[in-house]
Formats: structure tokens, C-alpha cells, sequence
């Protein structure tokens, strides 16, 4: 690449057309390991003379707002380790759901036991089901010839539904940040929207696990094959008595979460 220094002294780029450049460097350094600049190069970028007011001013204007979209990019990173926390405090329930299938087919095997009615097997049955008892966290109920599962654990419960509304509500934030970082890159003419894009694909993967669990734990269509499906006794699908899936391609935006962002950035900016 031609140094900048060189292409300086020869040329007359503007204030904007300066710190792009810089721009371009830094998203290719973070990018690549590498930037597309020389130490020369950043050197007589980072100390060229204006030549007027105006010059001041919009070179001002882009490093003010470039700061503050590095603190966006920040406030996506906080938002992002609080979602990974809340996805962890799930995991152990996740478990659980995960683990359902064994637990219900245990219980069937204890009832099949329980049926044959042979005295010698009554202290197995016993401490099987003291087992099964301990392990399990659900229960089921008949409902309009539906069968239901539930939490044992009110608490639990309680937990599991608020971190998935954590969940839901921060993946809302972080797709606000996505399309204001959208409308940036139209001002610096480059990529802003990795880091964040990143972020929410982790998110949505934490989600779809969760969601996998909860279809593993209730049967839903297609979890199990006919096989598995004979082996559990599991012809009928379970459901929650509330849905439990969350719909991840129906969260939107929040523009809430970004409104004072979105704000400052117009007071530097203007419209953009």
C-alpha cells in the first residue's frame, strides 16, 4: 500500500477522508491482527495541520462519535456477559429436562415392577423409587385429555421463567444496538456491527438449547424417533400448561435501550 504520507503531500484529502483511514485501520487491525497502515502512515494522519474551521469542527464531529460508538460497543459487552449468566443459571434446570425422558421411563419401569406384584422385589422397588423420587424435577397431570408437566419446585419454576424473559429481553437490546451500529457504518463506511453480530449469534445459540430442552423434555413432534418413542412409551406429547419455547425470530428491537445513545449521536452528528 502507497503511505499515506506520501499520498498526503501530494493530495488534498479532506478531514473526513483522513479519518476514515483511520477507521479502515483500526476495524482491519481488530479484524486481522494487522492494520492496513505503516507507524508513518498513523503518524501523519493523527497530527496533520486544519486548515480551517470547518476542517476542526468534522474531524471533531467523527472522533467524538467514534468514541462514543466505542462505548456502545462497551455497553454490548456488559449486556452480553449479563445474558451469558443468566443462560448459565439455567443449565443445571437444562439438565433436568434433558434427563426427563430417562427419569419417565424409570417411573415406568418402576410401575411395570410395582405390577408383577413379587414380594422379593419390594425392597428394590423401594429404593428405586426413593430414587426416582429425588432425581426427578417434574410431575405430570391429566387436562382435557392432555398431559401436563410442571415444575415440583415453585421456585425453580419461577427462576427458569424469569431468566428466559431476561433472555428475551436482552437479545431485544442487543438487535436495538445491531441497527444503530447499521446506521454508523453508512457514516464511517465500515464494518461496526461484527462485535454485536457476534454477541447475538452466542445469544441465540443459548436460547435454542434451552428451547431444545424443553422439546426434549415434553416429546415435542420430531424430538424422538419411533423407536426411542416405543422404548419411552411415548406416543402422546407432553406440553407446559405455558409455553416454555421462546420465538426467537419474533423478538424485535428495542429502541429503548438505545435512545440516549441514539440521541448523543444525533447532537454530534445530526442526521444519520
Amino acid at each position: 500500500m502507497r503511505k499515506i504520507s506520501n499520498l498526503l503531500s501530494n493530495s488534498n484529502l479532506t478531514s473526513r477522508e483522513k479519518f476514515l483511514l483511520l477507521v479502515r485501520d483500526d476495524a482491519e487491525r481488530i479484524k486481522a491482527g494487522k492494520g492496513l497502515l505503516t507507524p508513518a502512515d498513523r503518524n501523519v494522519l493523527e497530527h496533520w495541520q486544519a486548515k480551517d474551521n470547518f476542517e476542526v469542527r468534522e474531524w471533531n464531529h467523527l472522533t467524538n462519535a467514534w468514541r462514543h460508538a466505542n462505548e456502545m460497543d462497551l455497553e454490548v459487552e456488559f449486556i452480553y456477559q449479563d445474558l451469558r449468566a443468566d443462560y448459565l443459571y439455567q443449565v443445571p434446570i437444562l439438565l433436568r429436562m434433558l434427563g426427563y425422558p430417562a427419569q419417565r421411563r424409570m417411573g415406568r419401569c418402576i410401575d411395570t415392577l410395582r405390577e408383577l406384584n413379587i414380594a422379593a422385589l419390594d425392597e428394590t422397588i423401594a429404593a428405586l423409587s426413593r430414587i426416582h423420587e429425588a432425581e426427578t424435577s417434574f410431575f405430570e397431570t391429566q387436562s382435557g385429555g392432555e398431559t401436563l408437566i410442571a415444575f415440583k419446585d415453585i421456585e425453580i419454576e419461577e427462576l427458569f421463567r424469569n431468566r428466559q424473559s431476561q433472555l428475551v429481553e436482552g437479545y431485544a437490546k442487543l438487535l436495538a444496538f445491531e441497527a444503530l451500529f447499521k446506521r454508523l457504518e453508512r457514516e464511517y463506511e465500515t464494518d461496526m456491527t461484527s462485535h454485536v453480530a457476534q454477541r447475538l449469534g452466542l445469544v441465540r445459540g443459548s436460547i435454542e438449547e434451552i428451547n431444545e430442552g424443553v422439546c426434549i423434555a415434553t416429546g415435542f413432534p420430531n424430538t424422538f424417533t419411533e423407536e426411542e418413542r416405543r422404548i419411552l412409551r411415548r406416543g402422546e406429547v407432553l406440553r407446559f400448561k405455558e409455553d416454555m419455547i421462546i420465538d426467537i425470530d419474533a423478538i424485535q428491537p428495542n429502541p429503548e435501550a438505545v435512545k440516549d445513545h441514539e440521541e448523543t449521536l444525533r447532537k454530534i452528528l445530526g442526521n444519520f
